[in-house]
């Protein structure tokens, strides 16, 4: 069972990647997509709501964040 969740501007894949930082795997919705669109879906797989929720807070800080450009960019895909 999973959960989508509708962000305010299309960055879901950036959330994503900085919620794999974290050591959280979810997906972002052009990953559902055949051309890629829906950057403004995230898919939470419906677990442990505390803990997702934290990462997930952290995770949306990180990816609204200036780069950091000392920090490797994460390549990971869905």
């Amino acid at each position: 069972m999973a959960l989508w969740i509708e962000l305010p501007h299309p960055s879901a894949t950036r959330v994503a990647s900085a919620a794999l930082e974290l050591g959280l795997r979810i997906s972002s919705g052009p990953r559902f997509t055949v051309h890629g669109t829906a950057d403004r879906w995230l898919r939470r797989p419906f677990t442990r709501a505390g803990l997702v929720a934290g990462l997930l807070e952290e995770a949306s800080l990180r990816a609204a964040a200036p780069p950091n450009r000392d920090r490797p960019v994460s390549r990971w895909t869905a």
